[in-house]
């Protein structure tokens, strides 16, 4: 196995492990077997069942879930916001001068902020600048909010024109954060227990890579253009500040269309049957919690 790649001896007397080459090898042919137990199966349905319908705390457990059942770090992607819609816009009065804006989309986030106003506003106006808001861009794609004129006034909220522009903008705002959306990272410190990562420059060098979250969204979209599954093995990462790790993961659908990736980074000598076993279940539930939320 040695002529072959399979196996490397680190030192004269160490005995011989696998190389990338030879953990390739055993996951494409030669790993078998269920990953999880039907009991940590079911407390992971239980923990979907009673979550809030909402993406944000779905990805939160989700990542949480992945690091307490691999002891490895979790990463996930918002969800792909192509094809989202405004499914919620609403305006709420906390005083004259200041308004609390809701957005809720298509795909269950929910982002609010509360904004000053250039004037004060009565409720009677706040809910006239809310009804218009909902009627306009309720439905709408996130993409065609980005490019709306938000300085053009309806002519429904004549004499209403600076609180319009301020909220309409404000709107556009939370639709922007949305599409620059970022990576989730959970369970970082289970990183710490491995002991490749014992030695100070190894760690620093894979905690740079986490810090700098394009590597980590670089990584997993390229899961969402490949198969479901996807298993990155040391040297095999184009980024040279992850080939000390192995990545396992998947990508979770809205309906048909995929539009995130979930995944958890450890060592290359990784349990790889229970990562991979783990990291779909805790799709295949979030693909069907987030197309559930779709619906309505």
């Amino acid at each position: 196995m040695s002529e072959m790649g399979y196996l490397r001896q680190p030192h004269t007397s160490a005995g011989r492990v696998p190389t990338d080459l030879g953990y390739r090898f055993y996951v494409d042919k030669l790993i078998s077997g269920p990953g999880l137990s039907s009991a940590e199966e079911g407390c992971v349905a239980e923990s979907y069942g009673s979550a809030p319908a909402e993406t944000e705390s779905l990805l939160g457990l989700t990542c949480r879930l992945l690091s307490e059942l691999t002891h490895y770090a979790s990463v996930a992607t918002e969800p792909n916001s192509s094809d989202t819609t405004i499914q919620f816009v609403s305006l709420s009065l906390l005083d004259p001068g200041k308004l609390l804006l809701v957005l809720v989309t298509s795909d269950g986030r929910v982002q609010h902020s509360i904004l000053e106003l250039p004037s004060p506003t009565s409720q009677h106006e706040t809910l006239t600048l809310s009804n218009i808001l909902s009627d306009q861009f309720r439905g709408s794609r996130l993409e065609s909010v980005l490019s709306h004129n938000m300085d053009f006034t309806p002519p429904e909220a004549a004499g209403m024109q600076e609180q319009y522009c301020a909220t309409a903008k404000a709107l556009k705002h939370l639709v922007r954060e949305i599409r620059n959306a970022d990576v989730r990272v959970n369970g970082t410190g289970h990183i710490l227990s491995q002991p490749e990562f014992k030695d100070i420059k190894r760690f620093e060098t894979l905690m740079t890579a986490f810090e700098r979250r394009r590597v980590l969204f670089e990584t997993l979209n390229a899961a969402i253009s490949g198969s479901d599954t996807t298993i990155i093995i040391g040297n095999e990462n184009p980024y040279v500040e992850m080939r000390e790790c192995s990545f396992v993961t998947a990508t979770y659908r809205i309906g048909n269309r995929k539009c995130g990736a979930i995944g958890v980074i450890g060592p290359t000598r990784m349990n790889y049957r229970r990562a991979i076993a783990a990291v779909n279940l805790l799709a295949q539930n979030l693909s069907e919690l987030l197309t559930a939320i779709s619906i309505g």
